[in-house]
């Protein structure tokens, strides 16, 4: 009998050996994976030079954090921050190693979470397809939260579906945990509240409501301090950024999907300041407000419209292909040879989940196996792009807790459950009508973030790169020029400034510029002419408005110069530096004239000179 019990203990010892090495194995092949991918995009402009999101994370995480309440969730650049202290300096490159690391880690939870519901075979299986999936490989290269995401909510998942006893540990400790990781993903992208909501009431059910009450309490602990934060700067409540309203108004407005179309540029200028010029907006929390209002009252507007939308955004987030919103995430396959193969334009690897795991699914409804606490969380993932719209990297943390659905249901397939798998797949090919994103925004957008960080000069060749693929693009014909003017090559400037404004009169600033350059060539009525251009074209900018003002000082249109810095002041309280100095500078002129005799003041009128 003792023998026997020594020999159990050396083949359960040989058995768990044997496990450690095919997870140790996982995580190795699924880091080599995403290094392989990460050093072969090295060199490309779009690793080289972050854009839009990534470099607005980036600056943050270099700069320090604005003094206003936060534009965006503020976890993914204080990770940044924490890698390039550690790192000595600041290297996307290696904040990309580190989210390699997160994403082979989360194959193994993968594994971990699937051999709950699955055989350890089948277990195995769904962590090899995190470890390989296309999308999963390419987030974790990006500097985006979408990576980090991942990690967090499937340690979410693994923790609240898991034992809720830890030992000697107290009973609320489980819980707590899980709250605590649920606030951190809040403070990530607060989009997760929409899967940690499912999972309250999943929990709930199954642990009980005073397990709930720890979790949901638990979960606000990291978001207060960020709230707090937030009310040190602005007037209103801001609990962890402002961008939701926004993204909630384009994605549902009425002109859906032309209006999640709306790249950075003059018409998203436009767009986002509504709130301040339409609205009355004079805090972040106001103008934030003002997009939620504006978006509900777009479906109250036109409810026929809202749902057709809604199913449109249906077969968008269960769609083959993958929706890019930084950059057209397929063009990563002409840097990555691993990309190449794990990331198809066809609709590789996802068409391969649109079809298993409603199947599977279907086969655990019919036995009463479906895992709940992992379903919930992934269903809650998807909802997000429902409420906001459809992009990949909203759906990315979905993905390995549908690979632990398919894997579950799989063994327990019969012939009959083929008609949910064909359902699924059927629905995959639903056309997209969200635009793809051109190559040349890549090039245009390098540029902007170049300029923005003063380096005009090393734009110019993004921009020409831009305007070559993309010829009629006014945005990228504004920037050029505005580049150019920057760096002393002034005709050629405005000539592309003028071409701008013809192809979209609207396009404020390019006016704007070409009164800056009128007035400082000494046309004064070109200038005047340009600045009314810009104000007519874009009433919230403020600074045009005081620039016109800076150009009535100088005409001695003095009421013209004040109803001018009126109209600039009421877009807007917040300081700005053009619209101070011509404050002052009128201020300055009025006082100068009030010490004058009576006889002597100029007149102030507004006629023209």
């Amino acid at each position: 009998m003792g023998a026997r019990t020594s020999d159990e203990r050396t083949d359960r010892g040989v058995a768990r050996r044997r496990r450690l090495l095919l997870l140790a194995a996982l995580f190795v092949l699924a880091l080599v994976v995403r290094l392989a991918a990460i050093a072969e995009a090295a060199d490309s402009p779009y690793h080289r030079h972050l854009v839009l999101d990534a470099a607005t994370y980036q600056r943050i995480a270099v700069r320090g954090d604005p003094r206003e309440p936060f534009w965006q969730p503020p976890l993914y650049p204080w990770f940044l921050r924490g890698v390039y202290r550690v790192a000595g300096g600041p290297s996307p490159v290696t904040a990309r190693v580190v989210q390699a690391f997160l994403g082979a880690l989360a194959a193994v939870l993968a594994v971990l979470l699937a051999a709950r519901f699955t055989s350890r075979r089948w277990a195995l299986v769904a962590g090899l397809a995190v470890a390989l999936w296309g999308p999963l490989v390419y987030f974790d290269g990006e500097i985006l939260p979408a990576s980090l995401a991942t990690f967090l909510l499937l340690l979410l998942v693994l923790v609240v579906t898991g034992p809720q006893r830890w030992g000697r540990l107290p009973a609320a400790v489980p819980p707590l945990v899980a709250g605590l990781l649920l606030g951190v993903g809040g403070v990530l992208l607060p989009s997760l509240a929409l899967p940690g909501g499912l999972l309250l009431l999943w929990g709930w059910r199954a642990h009980g409501w005073r397990w709930a009450l720890v979790f949901g309490v638990a979960a606000w602990l990291p978001i207060l301090p960020v709230a707090a934060r937030n009310a040190r700067f602005d007037e209103g409540r801001v609990l962890v950024s402002w961008n939701g309203g926004v993204n909630f108004y384009i994605g549902n407005h009425r002109d859906y999907p032309e209006t999640v179309g709306i790249r950075p540029g003059i018409r998203w200028g436009h767009l986002v300041e509504q709130p301040r010029c339409r609205g009355g907006a004079r805090t972040r929390a106001d103008e934030d407000a003002w997009f939620w209002r504006a978006g509900l009252r777009e479906i109250a507007a036109a409810p026929a419209a809202w749902l057709g939308h809604l199913a449109e955004k249906v077969g968008e987030t269960w769609n083959r292909r993958e929706i890019g919103r930084n950059r057209e995430i397929y063009d990563s396959r002409g840097e990555s040879l691993v990309l190449r193969v794990l990331l198809q334009p066809w609709g590789w690897p996802f068409l391969l989940l649109a079809a298993l795991v409603p199947a599977a699914l279907s086969a655990l409804l019919r036995e009463r196996k479906v895992p709940w606490g992992v379903l919930l969380p992934a269903v809650g993932v998807l909802l997000v792009s429902l409420v906001f719209f459809p992009t990949a990297r909203y759906r990315a943390p979905a993905l390995p807790l549908l690979l632990v659905i398919a894997a579950a249901g799989l063994p327990r397939l019969r012939p009959r459950d083929a008609a949910a798998g064909v359902l699924g797949l059927a629905l995959a090919f639903a056309p997209v009508g969200i635009p793809r994103i051109p190559r040349s925004e890549t090039f245009y957008e390098i540029g902007v973030d170049l300029s923005q960080d003063g380096h005009p000069g090393q734009a110019l060749p993004f921009f020409e790169r831009a305007e070559e693929e993309e010829p009629g693009n006014a945005d990228v014909l504004l920037a050029h020029g505005l580049a150019l003017l920057e760096t002393g090559r002034e005709e050629e400037g405005r000539r592309l400034l003028e071409r701008a404004a013809k192809i979209e009169p609207r396009a404020d600033i390019a006016w704007q510029a070409l009164g800056v350059y009128w007035r400082r060539h000494g046309n004064v009525v070109e200038a005047r002419r340009c600045l009314e251009r810009a104000v007519r074209a874009d009433p919230c900018n403020r600074r045009a408005h005081a620039l016109l003002a800076d150009l009535y000082l100088d005409l001695g249109r003095l009421e013209d110069a004040r109803r001018e810095l009126a109209r600039a002041r009421a877009v807007h309280p917040r300081p700005d530096g053009t619209v101070l100095r011509v404050s002052r500078r009128l201020e300055a002129l009025l006082r100068r004239i009030e010490a004058r005799p009576p006889g002597e003041r100029p007149r102030t009128g507004a006629d023209s000179p």
